[in-house]
């Protein structure tokens, strides 16, 4: 394995053979398996299975992460399990936390979650099933398998008021816009 300059490596980690740890990674408490690449990211009290890759500024906290599944790019999972050739888009998080307690959020093998989802805990998104870029899912949706999820809000314009602030505060004014 080959680990560049500026790694920070603490606690009790494992390092498996030819993997590529890159400048700027974090890893702590976690096991890393065969093969995998760390480019940049942060990886607390978590396990990285064989082939996998983690990109610049992801993170992965008390996080499972399987086979040759991929997390490419900013994002943050807790409390998760990621099943086998996994693909996780820039800016996915996991909403894991209540005000109270942590939840588990499951992705289940050959799962694609898109660009900047969130994925509200606890939560299983089924084999196969795809999440659109920018939905947000709760635990509350059923995720069939190999299904495509398409979760955002309806999108609106205020055709008749406009917010503002000055001085005084905020004030919302009636004005027509033009059509």
């Amino acid at each position: 394995s080959v680990v560049e300059p500026c790694v920070w490596i603490m606690g009790a980690t494992k390092i498996g053979k030819d993997c590529r740890i890159k400048f700027g990674s974090v890893i702590t408490d976690s096991f890393i398996g065969n093969n995998v690449l760390v480019d940049g990211g942060r990886i607390e009290k978590s396990s990285v299975r064989d082939f996998a890759e983690i990109g610049y500024t992801a993170q992965l906290k008390r996080t499972y992460f399987g086979e040759r599944s991929k997390m490419l790019h900013h994002g943050y999972l807790g409390d998760a399990k990621v099943g086998q050739h996994v693909n996780i888009g820039a800016g996915v998080i996991t909403a894991n936390y209540d005000g109270s307690k942590k939840h588990e959020t499951t992705i289940e093998d050959y799962a694609f979650i898109g660009t900047n989802a969130c994925l509200v805990a606890p939560i299983v998104v089924s084999e196969g099933a795809m999440i659109a870029a920018g939905s947000t899912v709760t635990g509350k949706d059923e995720i069939p398998p190999w299904s495509l999820v398409i979760a955002r809000p309806e999108f609106h314009v205020s055709r008749t008021k406009r917010i503002r602030w000055d001085e005084n505060g905020w004030h919302v004014e009636q004005k027509e816009v033009p059509q």
